[in-house]
């Protein structure tokens, strides 16, 4: 089957379709925040306190929801993953409204705005839980890979296109109102998920065997799971210096263009290579595959040092376009593996782990990367660090070398029922 055929196949489905445009919206209003939050941050504070509550304002959108994840990951598994994704949805549809209305007379201060910004980080693990298991509820087990990839798609077109939108409508009319924008689409997918209906799974053996297990500790039990968590942390902690020393590339290579315009353009080439990957492999299920995200991993050390490497500016672009054919299944993989290998009651938990990992070693990673390059070249770093991942990535890849599809209980339950 082509891949476009997959993708009409899996799209043909109503519930997963509404699901999609739902979460498509959602995921632009998570993209457009990644700007209007800290902008409107930096406009609320004076002078040279503004780098400060950027720190803050970033920080306040995005810690709270690591304890979230951690504390209340293993409650999850009681509610329906439809209802986790309308909590989120209309929490942070209803504290980002709140800010926004508050902006608009001119009543909200930094201080109230941080306790928003938390307020609002609270459900984001709620989210990343119900996210996978309606996907695994809406499609059947061979079309898990390519349902993920077109929500990878989603996020990453968003990744794209968000941030500029948001730049561009800031400037035409002004910060507040466009986090009401940010709101609204987390609002109208609260709205589509009502309309959005699925069949529970059904009770399987697995899910309260593993219950018996409290905290983390079940985690032994799917070794491939707890291999894919050190993978994606090592994977951030080292995609830190990537992110700090790409733009001081850019002003290094920018000759007589701007070191903004450069650096947009380098993101460009990956974003354009992301979207042409998920194109080209959203059929080929035999990607799904632990061993496969390692891969990956080392394949984006590999790009690393390419960019990292004194020479015309083409290069790199290439070696991002590159990246991003590369990267393009990396989240998918992910996903289609958790849901492939963990009961329903585990999916969530993990799921919501899944979000406290990924949100605590990205700003690791980040203030890691800065000490980094600080302490050599944006070059010299990124270099190393291009090293040190394609090692990281090789390792991994030979540890998680055990096939995937070892059956576990629940897909024995699924294949009975």
């Amino acid at each position: 089957m082509s891949t476009l055929a997959a993708y009409r196949r899996v799209l043909g489905g109503r519930q997963f379709r509404r699901y999609f445009v739902g979460e498509s919206i959602s995921s632009f209003g998570d993209a457009m925040s990644e700007v209007t939050v800290l902008i409107y941050a930096m406009q609320l504070a004076q002078g040279s306190t503004k780098p400060i509550a950027i720190a803050l304002a970033s920080a306040a959108y995005l810690v709270p929801g690591i304890a979230t994840g951690v504390l209340a990951g293993r409650h999850l598994a009681r509610l329906r993953p439809r209802t986790l994704l309308l909590i989120d949805s209309a929490w942070r549809g209803g504290t980002l409204s709140a800010a926004a209305l508050l902006a608009a007379f001119n009543g909200l201060n930094l201080t109230g705005y941080l306790i928003l910004l938390s307020l609002a980080s609270l459900s984001r693990p709620l989210a990343g839980a119900g996210s996978r298991a309606l996907t695994r509820e809406l499609v059947d087990r061979d079309s898990l890979f390519t349902a993920n990839t077109l929500l990878a798609s989603a996020v990453q077109t968003a990744s794209m296109v968000g941030p500029a939108l948001a730049g561009i409508l800031i400037a035409a009319t002004d910060a507040g109102l466009v986090l009401g924008i940010d709101a609204l689409s987390f609002l109208v997918f609260a709205m589509v998920l009502l309309t959005v209906r699925s069949a529970p799974a059904p009770s399987q053996q697995a899910d309260v065997e593993d219950k018996a297990r409290r905290g983390i500790g079940w985690l032994r039990d799917y070794p491939t799971i707890l291999g894919l968590f050190i993978l994606v942390a090592l994977f951030l902690i080292l995609y830190g210096p990537f992110v700090v020393g790409l733009p001081l590339i850019a002003e290094q290579r920018a000759g007589q263009w701007s070191a903004e315009t450069v650096l947009g353009v380098l993101w460009s080439a990956f974003g354009i290579g992301a979207v042409l990957g998920n194109l080209l492999v959203g059929a080929r299920r035999s990607l799904a595959h632990s061993r496969t995200a390692a891969l990956i991993a080392a394949a984006w050390g590999a790009v690393t040092i390419v960019v990292a490497v004194p020479a015309h500016l083409a290069v790199a672009l290439i070696a991002m376009l590159i990246g991003g054919l590369v990267y393009a299944p990396y989240t998918a993989i992910l996903s289609t593996v958790m849901q492939r290998h963990l009961p329903e009651s585990r999916l969530k938990e993990a799921s919501a782990y899944y979000v406290a990992v990924t949100s605590s070693a990205g700003p690791l990673g980040t203030l890691l990367g800065g000490l980094l390059v600080a302490s050599v070249s944006a070059t010299s770093g990124l270099a190393i660090d291009g090293a040190v991942l394609v090692a990281v990535g090789l390792a991994m890849a030979w540890l998680l070398r055990t096939p995937d599809h070892t059956a576990h209980p629940v897909e024995v339950m699924e294949q009975q029922a």
